[in-house]
C-alpha cells in the first residue's frame, strides 16, 4: 500500500471515530433518555417514569433546570410534583378493558444517579393505582413525546412491565402510543408457599388397656378373696398382664408440655436452611401485608420489621433508579451451627451465602449477585423454630 493510500485510510478512520464519539455524546447513554417501569401487585399498580431532567423539566413541565440538579428544596419538589401530576393525568392513562384506572397517589423525586454512561441529573415520577387482584390484561397509553430524540425512526419510550417472574418489554411511540400487557399462566400462580420444618410429635402416653384391666381384676380379687386363695386370684391376672402388655395399646396426649430438643449438626443446618430460604421466598408476596404474614411464619415478631427493611433494601438498587431485583437463586457457601444454651432453647448459625437475581429496567435485563455472611440465632417459641436475631458480618457485590 502506498504512503498516500495509507494516509487516506488513517484520515477516514479518524473521521469515523470522531463521528462515533459525536453521536455518543449526543446520545448520552445507550437508550432513550426516558423510561417507564410498570410493576403489578395484587392490590396496586406502580408506574414509574424515570429520565433526564433536561428533557422532563423544560420540555414536559415547563420548569427551569436551575435548582434541580442537586439538593432540591421542598418547595421546588412540590412545584415539580404539581406540574408533573397534571402532565401525567393529561397525557397518560392505564385501563382495565374500558375502565380507566384512577390515580391513587403521585410523587416526584430526584435520584442522585441513573447509572448512565454520561451522568445526567435524573427525575422520577411515581404513580400508584389501586387494584383488587391482578387482571388478565392492562392497557398503558402515553401521548406526549416532546423533547425525546429519535434514536431510530421516531421518538419512543421503552416500557418494562413486571409481575412476579413475568417480565415484558415494549415501546411506546407517537404512531403506536398504546401497549396492552397480558398475564401469562405461569405467573398467575398461587400465593408463595412457605415450607416450615416439621414440628416434633406431641408427647403421648401409651396405655396397655388389656394389661391395665387385668391388673385391676387382680387388685379386686386380692381385696375380696380371703385366705390363701387371694394370692392366686391376684397373681394370675398380674402374670397375664405381663404377657399381654403389647396388646390393645392406645396413645393419649400427655398432660405435660413437651421437652424441646435442640437439633444439632446436619439436622440443625437443614432446619435453618429452610427458615433462611423462607425469608427471601416471602418477598414474592404481592403486598406488604402478605410479605409480613409470610415472614411471620419463620421470624420472631420482634425481628420482622428489621428483616423486612434489610432484605427489601438489598433488593432495591438505589443506584439504578430504584429498580427492584427479582431473586432467581440462593446459593449456600458455608455454615456452622452450635448450641447457644439459651432460654428459650435455641442454637446459633454462622451462615455464608449468595443471592442471585435479575434486574429488569431501562428496556433490558441483567444479573446481580450479592454475597453475605451473618450470625443468626434460632429459638423455639413454644410452637415452632424461628429466627430470633441476626447480625450481618459482611456483604459485597459479586461482579459477573
Amino acid at each position: 500500500m502506498s504512503l498516500a493510500a495509507l494516509r487516506t485510510c488513517l484520515l477516514l478512520c479518524l473521521a469515523l471515530s470522531a463521528s462515533t464519539l459525536n453521536l455518543r455524546a449526543k446520545a448520552r447513554h445507550p437508550g432513550a433518555p426516558i423510561f417507564m417501569e410498570m410493576q403489578l401487585f395484587q392490590d396496586r399498580i406502580e408506574l414509574r417514569i424515570v429520565g433526564e431532567q433536561e428533557v422532563i423539566l423544560p420540555q414536559w413541565l415547563g420548569l427551569e433546570l436551575a435548582g434541580y440538579e442537586k439538593n432540591v428544596s421542598a418547595a421546588d419538589t412540590q412545584r415539580a410534583t404539581k406540574k408533573a401530576r397534571a402532565f401525567f393525568e393529561k397525557y397518560g392513562e392505564l385501563r382495565l378493558g374500558k375502565q380507566k384506572l384512577s390515580l391513587e397517589s403521585f410523587k416526584v423525586d430526584f435520584p442522585e444517579s441513573l447509572n448512565y454512561i454520561f451522568q445526567k441529573p435524573g427525575i422520577r415520577l411515581s404513580a400508584r393505582f389501586p387494584l383488587t387482584g391482578v387482571p388478565p390484561s392492562v392497557s398503558i397509553r402515553w401521548l406526549n413525546y416532546k423533547g425525546i430524540p429519535a434514536l431510530y425512526s421516531e421518538p419512543e419510550i421503552p416500557v418494562t412491565t413486571q409481575w412476579r417472574d413475568q417480565v415484558d418489554f415494549s415501546r411506546l411511540s407517537k404512531n403506536e402510543p398504546e401497549h396492552i400487557w397480558h398475564a401469562n399462566k405461569e405467573s398467575a400462580r398461587a400465593r408463595p408457599k412457605i415450607t416450615l420444618p416439621p414440628p416434633p410429635p406431641p408427647p403421648t402416653w401409651r396405655l396397655p388397656l388389656l394389661s391395665l384391666g387385668l391388673i385391676l381384676v387382680g387388685a379386686i380379687g386380692f381385696a375380696l378373696v380371703r385366705g390363701h386363695k387371694r394370692w392366686l386370684f391376684a397373681a394370675l391376672p398380674l402374670l397375664s398382664s405381663l404377657a399381654t402388655w403389647q396388646i390393645a395399646v392406645v396413645e393419649i396426649p400427655s398432660p405435660f408440655p413437651a421437652t424441646i430438643t435442640v437439633p444439632l449438626g446436619d439436622e440443625a443446618r437443614q432446619l435453618f436452611e429452610q427458615l433462611h430460604k423462607n425469608l427471601y421466598m416471602a418477598f414474592q408476596g404481592d403486598s406488604e401485608e402478605e410479605i409480613y404474614e409470610l415472614l411471620a411464619a419463620s421470624v420472631c415478631p420482634k425481628l420482622i420489621d428489621e428483616l423486612y427493611g434489610e432484605i427489601y433494601e438489598s433488593l432495591v438498587l438505589r443506584s439504578e433508579g430504584g429498580a427492584v431485583c427479582t431473586i432467581t437463586k440462593l446459593e449456600q457457601l458455608d455454615g456452622g451451627v452450635k448450641d447457644s444454651q439459651s432460654q428459650p432453647p435455641g442454637f446459633e448459625v454462622d451462615w455464608h451465602w449468595r443471592v442471585h437475581g435479575e434486574v429488569s429496567h431501562w428496556g433490558h435485563r441483567h444479573e446481580r449477585t450479592n454475597e453475605y455472611r451473618a450470625l443468626y440465632q434460632v429459638e423455639h417459641d413454644g410452637r415452632s423454630w424461628k429466627i430470633a436475631s441476626v447480625e450481618i458480618l459482611s456483604q459485597r457485590r459479586i461482579d459477573q
